[in-house]
């Protein structure tokens, strides 16, 4: 779904910088105001998927904190094998994810406006037009803000795990270096850069508190969560159904 919404802003571009895209086969629309129906239909299908999954996010979250907690306890790390500087390990953890959290809505349009310029820039050589170059540089702008934004905002956190050069801030750890003004190969490079030191940063971290959080369990005696079994080929069959049955009732496809 993010992708065709990125697809659709895309084009929504183009045709507001004068390109005529009704012949074009690229895209899913061809006119501006098919292009703004269906990014309404498909943000109000993205709010309604995270307003579904957010309840097992929270069951999820607060089940891990708790059990994070006990791990605090001496008894219950050196029974664990951790040592006495786990709790500040934690909390360290815990500090940087709530940074990140704090910046979920700029991380979240900044993702998205990586997906929408590199289709802008995958398509740019055969429009070459100087609309399409300054509505490529208004969102390179926008990316270098975002940068800008989230080095700033984390400056004076610090990464929470081992580094090659030591003890670093969580801004030297997701932005190493800005681009410069106005090159699109730098400012697009650095960007995903960002985004690749971000996913590998939230997988750490979720990783890390998970195991310390099954730890504790374990040493409360309760056995760990069974491992999902496949999906099965009926299951899957329903979910192709449902997806059909979601786009066909979708006016905008």
């Amino acid at each position: 779904m993010r992708e065709d919404l990125a697809s659709i802003t895309c084009s929504r571009r183009l045709m507001e910088a004068g390109f005529d895209l009704s012949d074009s086969s690229m895209f899913k629309v061809s006119t501006l105001q098919e292009a703004q129906q269906m990014q309404h239909y498909l943000a109000n299908e993205d709010a309604r998927l995270k307003q579904q999954v957010a309840p097992f996010r929270q069951v999820l979250g607060a089940r891990i904190m708790d059990a994070i907690e006990f791990m605090r306890s001496p008894k219950i790390y050196e029974s664990s094998g951790e040592q006495a500087t786990v709790a500040s390990e934690i909390q360290a953890i815990i500090l940087a994810w709530n940074c990140i959290i704090g910046l979920r809505q700029t991380f979240e349009t900044f993702l998205f406006e990586i997906r929408v310029n590199l289709m802008l820039l995958s398509v740019i050589e055969e429009m070459i037009d100087e609309h399409i170059f300054n509505s490529v540089n208004a969102a390179l702008s926008r990316l270098t803000d975002h940068m800008i934004q989230v080095r700033a905002a984390t400056q004076h956190v610090s990464y929470p795990f081992d580094h090659g050069e030591g003890r670093i801030s969580l801004s030297r750890f997701l932005v190493a270096d800005l681009p410069t003004e106005k090159d699109v190969n730098a400012t697009m490079d650095a960007a995903v850069d960002l985004e690749k030191n971000l996913m590998f940063l939230l997988r750490r971290c979720v990783a890390r508190l998970g195991a310390l959080a099954e730890k504790t369990e374990t040493f409360f005696g309760f056995e760990p969560l069974e491992i999902p079994a496949e999906v099965t080929i009926e299951y899957r069959e329903k979910i192709r159904r449902q997806k059909e049955e979601q786009e066909s009732a979708n006016p905008y496809r």
